[in-house]
């Protein structure tokens, strides 16, 4: 780290370019996430965790017949598990390395609410929507030129979240594991960006719509969950126009290397 600006050590000649050599990382600076994650990864491994290779933020555990998931975000930590005494012990060993603060049980993570039932998992981002209300404050790219036209657009989004503040994800607890995935690259439409509607930009689409399903079918390994794929298809949707596309018999051959690529 650079000397501060002004210091001077007394009766100490310093070098020129002299700098301080840290015994720890200080909050703010650029190493200081990564030194934090560095020590933290390190314990919770040295306590039989995993860590993901699909998310290296994700640290799974299997002891004594129990699974346990630990998701990390800089210093913000949730954990799940089927064995309740598992959790409190985890909680008491992170004590002993680091000062936490139990926040019970999850209702709030990076902006979105979590609201939990019988019926299954709802969430949303109910509190950031009426934070955003509240302030009424306009971001959006058109800032340095505004016009009429924007304005009126923001507010007709801020109408749209007034109306429906709670809407969100419902994850019902008896629903069936089948992955759907939904492609599109129709944005021509949008004056602004004008993106391509080819039936290439179609393809890449569906290519990065199959690297998601992928990742994904991953990460349900590492919470053992078996999707029994390809015994279970993974579903795939584009509109209508890339369908059309396919059912020519010229296109077969792009289509048969869109199925390969979902079935890889």
């Amino acid at each position: 780290m650079k000397l501060p600006p002004g210091y001077n050590s007394t009766g100490v000649s310093l070098p020129k370019n002299a700098v301080c050599l840290l015994h720890k990382s200080l909050y703010g600076l650029k190493q200081a996430s990564r030194q934090w994650f560095s020590k933290f990864s390190g314990v919770i491994i040295s306590l039989g965790f995993r860590q993901s290779p699909s998310d290296h933020s994700l640290f799974v555990r299997n002891s004594n017949g129990h699974f346990m998931a630990l998701l990390a975000y800089v210093d913000d930590v949730i954990i799940a598990s089927s064995d309740q005494q598992a959790i409190v012990k985890l909680k008491s060993d992170l004590n002993k390395e680091f000062k936490l603060k139990d926040l019970g049980d999850l209702k709030y993570f990076l902006g979105l609410e979590i609201a939990r039932s019988t019926a299954g998992i709802c969430v949303s981002q109910r509190k950031y929507v009426l934070d955003l209300l509240s302030e009424f404050g306009y971001l959006g790219q058109f800032l340095s030129t505004p016009k009429a036209s924007h304005l009126q657009a923001t507010q007709r989004v801020l109408r749209y979240l007034k109306a429906v503040p709670g809407q969100g994800l419902f994850f019902p607890s008896s629903s069936k594991l089948q992955l759907t995935a939904f492609a599109d690259s129709d944005w021509a439409r949008c004056p602004d960006s004008r993106r391509s509607v080819t039936a290439e930009a179609e393809y890449r689409a569906m290519a990065n719509a199959t690297c998601e399903i992928t990742w994904l079918l991953a990460l349900l390994k590492d919470f053992n969950i078996s999707h029994d794929f390809p015994k279970r298809n993974v579903i795939l949707h584009n509109d209508v126009n890339i369908s059309a596309s396919l059912e020519s018999p010229s296109r077969h051959d792009q289509e048969l290397y869109c199925m390969e690529c979902i079935g890889a």
